[in-house]
């Protein structure tokens, strides 16, 4: 199975460049999207697995969302991991302001669909604090990936996971070998120590 490991350096040196939340009509929303894109660009276009989270400050790493892609009506995981980048980016402003403020931020930007959107910035800003998004492309058969998915959030127990669907009474084996390639690639870059900027406290 191919995995890796995406770093979001290049996503906060955005956010320092420019303070306001780019929206879709604004000039610097194509160079926001050029950044999602090229974070993603050795993501295969496969179905998988990708984990959401950062190092703290002792270099563990700490888990925040799993999601999965190429299953059904989903996207790939390069399209759907560069989709959540775009259209959750709210909460890479964390850094620079409180919960309440990007509210208020999100309200300004769109105060005529504020009411459909207020949910999905609160949902997105439960990500704030990521730093790097583990992946693992599968070749899973469909009957096996709500037990995947399952026996993952249980063993992770990602913080901004809502949906705790009940795993089996075992451990998949595939749950074992995602797990592990994911391991593989969170040890492999912890030398390169890429912190969130200073002064930013995750959400617990």
């Amino acid at each position: 199975m191919e995995h890796g490991i995406i770093s979001l350096r290049k996503s906060y040196g955005f956010v320092k460049a420019n303070h306001e939340i780019p929206r879709g009509d604004f000039a610097k929303w194509k160079e926001f999207r050029g950044v999602c894109d090229s974070l993603v660009r050795a993501v295969p276009e496969k179905q998988g697995f990708y984990l959401w989270g950062f190092y703290d400050q002792r270099g563990l790493w700490r888990n925040i969302y799993v999601g999965k892609a190429g299953f059904s009506k989903s996207g790939d995981l390069k399209a759907r991991i560069s989709e959540e980048l775009r259209d959750e980016r709210c909460f890479l402003w964390r850094t620079l302001r409180s919960e309440a403020g990007l509210l208020k931020s999100g309200r300004r930007l769109y105060p005529r669909q504020w009411k459909r959107y207020e949910a999905h910035w609160k949902r997105s800003l439960k990500k704030a604090g990521t730093s790097h998004i583990v992946w693992v492309a599968t070749g899973l058969k469909p009957r096996a990936v709500k037990r995947v998915e399952a026996d993952l959030i249980e063993v992770l127990n990602p913080r901004a996971n809502v949906q705790r669907p009940a795993p089996p009474s075992t451990i998949q084996s595939d749950t074992s070998d995602i797990l592990a390639l994911m391991r593989q690639s969170i040890h492999r870059n912890r030398k390169g120590k890429y912190r969130l900027p200073s002064g930013f406290v995750p959400n617990d």
